[in-house]
């Protein structure tokens, strides 16, 4: 069996994902009718959920090999920043009109708490015996995944701010920097303990079952050791995992020197808002 054929073979289609994703592609284009940019963010944000729930990624990731399930969470906690991106302001502060919605927003998404709660998540999830037990339990695993996606929600919020800052206060350009350097160095942190580490701290993956016969494949011909496919997924979290910080602080620091001085601590502006238009300039 060629590596393609094994794609296909593990291939989890998940209807229920791939509806969950249509229904809300269907009801954001007529719930929103956003601007173009808008749109293209919030589809990036879908593609990114199909290709981590949906994709033969999810057979590599809840069976195989770490280095896959770390790919699938890096998607996981991309789409909602993109999704944030792609809300046009006028839906979010209809949405927020809600006080009771507004007020739990407003104390969960702020940096002090929405820092460490994504952290928590990421750092959480990790630890061996919440990892492998989230791989034997499905609702477990799905818990795992929603946590990610709020936790991420969250954090992005005051960075993105697409209420433009009339509920939830954005955070200034440079608050913003500290906030997202932090959480650069946090996930790195997490992806040099993995790629560094020299014992197997996911054991699983050579105890799940094998329907298709291809752990020792895996194993063997193709040289997918067990403590090599550990530090390839931690490589991925050190290296790649880190970029979506660095081009937002990119967009941030280049907004900030770009702006006049006396708009500098303009709270709708402060930061990846540059990625999306402020209040009552046509960005429905």
């Amino acid at each position: 069996m060629t590596f393609g054929q094994f794609l296909i073979a593990v291939w989890q289609p998940r209807p229920a994902v791939v509806l969950g994703v249509g229904l809300l592609l269907v009801a954001y284009l007529f719930g929103a009718r956003p601007h173009t940019r808008r749109l293209l963010w919030f589809c990036l944000a879908l593609v990114c959920l199909l290709v981590a729930l949906a994709s033969p990624l999810e057979g590599l990731a809840d069976g195989y090999l770490f280095s896959a399930h770390m790919l699938q969470h890096m998607l996981l906690l991309l789409a909602p920043p993109l999704l944030l991106l792609g809300l046009p302001p006028g839906l979010v502060l209809a949405v927020l009109r809600q006080p009771a919605l507004a007020r739990a927003l407003r104390l969960l998404s702020h940096p002090a708490l929405a820092w460490p709660l994504a952290t928590l998540a990421l750092f959480g999830w990790h630890l061996p015996g919440a990892y492998q037990a989230a791989l034997r339990s499905l609702p477990l695993h799905q818990v795992e995944h929603f946590t990610f996606l709020v936790t991420a929600g969250l954090f992005w919020w005051p960075v993105i701010s697409p209420d433009g800052g009339e509920f939830t206060p954005a955070l200034a350009p440079w608050s913003a920097t500290l906030y997202l350097f932090a959480a650069m160095i946090a996930s790195s942190v997490l992806g040099i303990i993995l790629a560094l580490s020299n014992g197997v701290l996911y054991p699983i993956y050579d105890q799940l079952p094998d329907p298709h016969g291809m752990r020792p494949t895996l194993r063997g011909a193709w040289g997918m050791t067990a403590i090599g496919d550990q530090q390839a997924g931690g490589a991925l979290m050190w290296i790649v995992g880190g970029l979506p910080y660095i081009v937002a602080i990119i967009v941030v620091i280049a907004r900030w020197f770009g702006a006049p001085d006396d708009e500098d601590e303009a709270v709708p502006d402060a930061a990846l808002p540059a990625l999306v238009q402020p209040v009552g300039t046509g960005g429905r």
